[in-house]
């Protein structure tokens, strides 16, 4: 892609003539000239300006649009793939903690000065690297440009208050918030603290700050919405003590377009496509789903959190204490990693309270919640279902023990039979498949046995003694003991 960008720092140390990599939104480490440039061969011009803008969605992707982003580095932000992040930048790194929380996020964004060089000039000509380095530099662009300032971003997270309610904070702080911002940019000098109106501000006082800024500002720590407003107010004015703060944003010239000026031919070049808008939208509204499904289980932990109050004693009288038995799906939820053996569990346990929900009782333990019970009663922390009766566990991690009998080769008949006098010559054979036989062979009988004979193969048996042809598969007995009972007018059979 051959043409100018602009980018901006987000805390990253640039200078003119650096190397960049549109494809990685990284610097190289590489700069086109050998020595600092003078203030004749820098062109400088000011613009100065201060602007505004606040939000309170919970959104990061939304915040980050203040800031002008382009689609590309937005999403290495929201990705978290950008080494070196600092200053204003590094708000991004705050989140909500619930979603009854309130959100505020002030930017206040102030502009110095512009240089500039230009790449033809022929001043430059005594600063520049030996061409046949450059002709080697990696990389897609090259800084000509630089946009000095410095911005600040405060972030007010509040409590909701259920007095007050979500609609009436954020109603005041959004009017309030207005009002400041326009005193404080405005000309007039700033003496005091703003006054606010309608609403007593410094009853709220369960909050957290942050101030992230291009510049150090020594802010201190508010101990209620009104100071925190107050330090808002006089954001501008510290700004403007720091002179021209640091580079902000910078201008890319194709490396290409450099290397031809200076006749470089032996170079190869990068290829660059910018991603498509209708793309970045795509991941950006994938990245505010996830946000928002972690603020409902955020939301649901400090729930749950607030509303248990862990009694050992009466969970025992009312829960373990009872002739029913009690079976318990416990995990770890912040230790889940392996989701197969979590929906294994989980679906064998929701099977089991649909089929016996009426004769038995069924719950759920996080152990993050309620340490205790782990320790105590020894339990792993991965996804297990027990069985308790009487206050006692008497059965651990069902499912294991389901899947380890169910390995195991074994014929049982439910069926009572009481014995009687049969013509054991005339009954038909008995045919039984066994899971850990081989599935090319089978086993078969080829004598009947009556009731008080045992098929019992010993170590000393060879081994055709102990293998028995017939249709599907093949077992060697001397490994188990075979028990069977007759059963007149079976006719041919499968287990």
């Amino acid at each position: 892609m051959n043409e100018t960008l602009w980018k901006q720092s987000l805390g990253r140390s640039v200078s003119l003539g650096d190397c960049y990599d549109a494809t990685t939104e990284q610097f190289t480490g590489r700069n086109i000239f050998n020595k600092k440039l003078t203030k004749e061969v820098i062109r400088e011009h000011n613009i100065r300006n201060q602007s505004w803008n606040y939000d309170f969605s919970n959104s990061t992707a939304s915040k980050l649009s203040m800031f002008s982003l382009d689609g590309e580095l937005k999403l290495s932000l929201l990705c978290d793939v950008l080494p070196n992040i600092a200053g204003s930048a590094k708000f991004v790194k705050n989140s909500i903690t619930n979603k009854e929380e309130i959100r505020c996020t002030f930017a206040l964004f102030t502009n110095t000065i512009e240089q500039r060089i230009e790449i033809d000039d022929v001043d430059l000509l005594n600063f520049y690297n030996d061409h046949t380095k450059i002709d080697s530099f990696k990389g897609t662009h090259v800084v000509t440009r630089l946009k000095w300032g410095a911005n600040a971003v405060a972030e007010l997270f509040i409590e909701n208050d259920e007095n007050l309610g979500k609609m009436e904070i954020t109603g005041a702080i959004k009017a309030n918030l207005g009002k400041i911002a326009d005193i404080a940019l405005s000309d007039a000098s700033i003496t005091g603290n703003v006054k606010y109106e309608n609403f007593n501000l410094s009853k709220i006082n369960k909050i957290r700050w942050s101030v992230n800024a291009d510049v150090d500002l020594n802010t201190k720590t508010p101990k209620n919405a009104e100071e925190a407003l107050n330090i808002i107010y006089h954001l501008p004015e510290k700004i403007k003590e720091e002179g021209n703060g640091r580079p902000l944003e910078f201008c890319l010239l194709p490396l290409k377009e450099l290397k031809e000026t200076l006749g470089c031919t032996k170079t190869t070049n990068a290829i660059f496509h910018k991603i498509q808008n209708s793309e970045i939208l795509k991941v950006e509204h994938q990245f505010k789903e996830i946000e928002t499904s972690r603020l409902d289980l955020l939301t649901l932990r400090d729930l749950m959190m607030r509303n248990i109050d862990y009694d050992h004693a009466a969970f025992e009288s009312t829960m373990l204490v009872s002739n029913k038995d009690i079976y318990i799906l416990s995990y770890s939820f912040n230790k889940i990693k392996e989701n197969r053996q979590w929906l294994e569990n989980y679906q064998y346990f929701c099977k089991l309270n649909e089929q016996h929900k009426d004769e038995h009782m069924f719950c759920m333990i996080d152990f993050d919640i309620t340490p205790e019970i782990q320790s105590s009663q020894d339990l792993a922390a991965e996804p297990q279902i027990h069985k308790v009766f009487n206050g006692k566990i008497v059965v651990k991690n069902i499912l294991n023990e389901i899947k380890l009998f169910e390995s195991v080769c074994s014929v049982r008949c439910t069926q009572v039979h009481e014995k009687e006098n049969h013509d054991y010559e005339k009954l038909s054979p008995v045919q039984f498949p066994c899971p850990n036989a081989n599935n090319t062979q089978s086993v078969g009988l080829s004598r009947s046995m009556s009731d008080d004979e045992d098929l019992i193969s010993s170590d000393n048996e060879d081994e055709e003694a102990k293998t028995t042809e017939c249709q599907a598969y093949h077992i060697p007995y001397g490994k188990y003991v075979l028990n069977f009972i007759d059963t007149p007018g079976l006719g041919k059979s499968t287990f």
